[in-house]
């Protein structure tokens, strides 16, 4: 059995005419859904083994604010370009290409590919994926590639503080 993690990076300033959005940052909501969200995490989330980062620097702040509160290892992370803005397609195809030894993955991404994925694996239509928002599943397969919706149990889906 494998786990799957999926969230959603926090509150973010908004993109002005001299910022490019792949520079936005967390607002100090942001940074307070990180506190709650990192402390639910402490508390029902298995440590993952690695963790999938849109190299955005609201998502690595994300990243850096949560691993701050669940006091996880910085263990193995990567983050890529290719998972800024991508889609729920992109997003399983990135999994897909996961060694099978990694048994707990996490993906922190941007709306709406992490809410399209979640809305696919759990079979349920998302009318919101709020910022910092948090979809655990178990996934019944040894294999990342065979992920699909008839093996996947979403466990929780949890919503930052407003």
């Amino acid at each position: 059995m494998k786990e799957l993690t999926i969230i959603r990076h926090a509150k973010t300033e908004q993109a002005d005419i001299n910022q490019s959005d792949f520079e936005r940052r967390l607002l100090p909501k942001g940074l307070e859904q990180c506190k709650a969200q990192g402390a639910f995490l402490k508390r029902n989330c298995p440590e993952p083994e690695l963790i999938l980062i849109s190299s955005a620097y609201r998502t690595i702040q994300t990243y850096e604010e949560l691993i701050n509160i669940t006091l996880w290892d910085k263990h193995e992370n990567a983050k890529l370009k290719s998972l800024y803005m991508a889609s729920a397609e992109s997003l399983i195809n990135k999994i897909a290409e996961q060694s099978t030894n990694i048994k707990k993955l996490m993906i922190i991404g941007h709306n709406f590919g992490v809410a399209n994925l979640v809305s696919f694996l759990s079979g349920k239509m998302l009318m919101k994926y709020k910022t910092g928002s948090i979809a655990h599943f178990h996934i019944n397969t040894d294999d990342w590639v065979n992920i699909t919706p008839n093996n996947s149990k979403l466990i929780y889906l949890e919503s930052p503080l407003a």
